[in-house]
């Protein structure tokens, strides 16, 4: 099955090999528009179940770097025609050097969480081509003004994101915004999926502690539609002018503290800079050097007041 979806003016087309993989990349994917055939220049991703396991490496590949060897491990091998990323107990995937398409292969284990991330991964590297770089960062818009709370897992992102769209905020991406340079700014662009939120997160946040409330439980986390719960659409775009980095304290009220741009470039480097193609690695720091130079930075500290957050938030954001 071909799907073809026009991912902020860029033709991106899915081959999906099985049903299994048509389920996952529909799930990725079906915020974006549908489009009715390929482009010429569209970006090109394969994806298919692997039901014999995951093959080895290219003979020729070089081992550049691994991290465990069960679930969650990873290991990146380089050879003259691409690399080859693999997820132990996920998937693996292809990125070639020069043109042609990504394969994304995907191990059936019922882990729709793991297929997911390998997929979102191809995607990733291939978007980079196209000038589209991402942040692990959620994303907000107010008054056209951007927002980003950027971060590792664990650090209070999702959590401060649902309080400030409680307030009225619009969100642009729960996880991982599309970034662009355009007329000489960095534009966050939506990338929508379902909310991950954690028991923790949803303890405090009053829509999603109901019996009814529309979660649906999924490997680690709970998982919601964000026009489900808030009726609200995404937003398609903005301008950040304020990044935060939040961290989780035992303390009655939040509070931040401002950042220079050399901090901030030093936070938002491990959190969105990963390197596979070194030719568009020189336009991804500079985005990321820019977008440090075009924001105000804070360290946010999340304390236990977190539905009063956007008291704390909304005097940063210009009017």
């Amino acid at each position: 099955m071909n799907l073809h979806y026009d991912v902020h003016g860029a033709a991106l087309s899915v081959q999906a090999d099985d049903v299994h993989s048509s389920s996952i990349v529909r799930q990725l994917l079906g915020y974006f528009p549908a489009q009715a055939a390929a482009s010429p220049d569209s970006v090109k991703i394969t994806v298919r179940t692997a039901p014999d396991g995951l093959p080895e490496a290219p003979p020729s590949a070089i081992p550049l770097c691994q991290n465990g060897a069960g679930a969650g491990g990873w290991a990146v091998y380089e050879d003259d025609a691409g690399h080859t990323v693999r997820f132990h107990e996920a998937g693996a995937v292809r990125i070639p050097r020069n043109g042609g398409a990504s394969v994304v292969q995907l191990v059936d284990s019922g882990n729709e969480e793991d297929a997911l991330y390998c997929l979102h991964f191809a995607l990733v590297e291939m978007m980079k081509r196209r000038g589209k770089f991402t942040l692990h960062a959620a994303t907000l818009e107010r008054r056209g003004h951007g927002i980003l709370i950027s971060g590792a897992s664990g650090r209070g992102k999702t959590t401060s994101c649902l309080s400030l769209i409680r307030s009225g905020y619009r969100c642009v991406a729960d996880d991982h915004p599309f970034l662009e340079a355009k007329d000489g700014l960095i534009h966050a662009r939506s990338f929508p999926e379902p909310i991950q939120v954690t028991d923790d997160t949803r303890r405090m946040i009053p829509e999603l502690q109901a019996a009814n409330a529309p979660l649906t439980p999924g490997e680690r986390k709970w998982l919601f539609r964000l026009e489900d719960v808030y009726g609200a659409a995404w937003a398609e775009t903005c301008v950040p002018r304020v990044v935060l980095f939040p961290q989780v304290i035992q303390w009655s009220t939040s509070y931040v503290e401002p950042m220079s741009p050399a901090r901030v470039m030093e936070e938002l480097l491990p959190n969105g800079f990963r390197v596979l193609d070194r030719s568009v690695a020189t336009a991804h720091f500079h985005l990321l050097a820019d977008l440090a130079r075009q924001t105000r930075g804070y360290r946010l500290f999340l304390g236990e007041d977190v539905l009063e957050l956007p008291k704390v938030i909304d005097p940063l954001t210009p009017d």
